[in-house]
């Protein structure tokens, strides 16, 4: 990409890849201070463990806000209830 002043803040290019495999993906950006991003890219790739990842990223994030949401309604509802003192 040529190099300019992007004022939308983000950069949308394509690109085919010719072959399956894993590839990095590396962004670097110059200024007063160098920064640059790196990022694993999976291309063609349908075994179960590809597959297994895309779910993890979903189900655990889920799993533990309603883990969260059942113990916040289970301690709500354990909360004591007001003694009353018969005389």
């Amino acid at each position: 990409m040529p190099a300019k002043v992007y004022t939308g803040g983000f950069i949308n290019f394509e690109h085919s890849f010719s072959q399956p495999g894993k590839f990095i993906g590396i962004i670097t950006v110059r200024g007063k201070e160098e920064h640059v991003a790196r990022f694993p890219i999976s291309v063609g790739e349908g075994g179960v463990v590809s597959h297994l990842m895309h779910y993890m990223m979903v189900i655990v994030p889920v799993a533990i806000l309603a883990a969260g949401a059942a113990i916040f309604f289970i301690m709500r509802g354990r909360r004591k209830s007001p003694v009353s003192t018969v005389s």
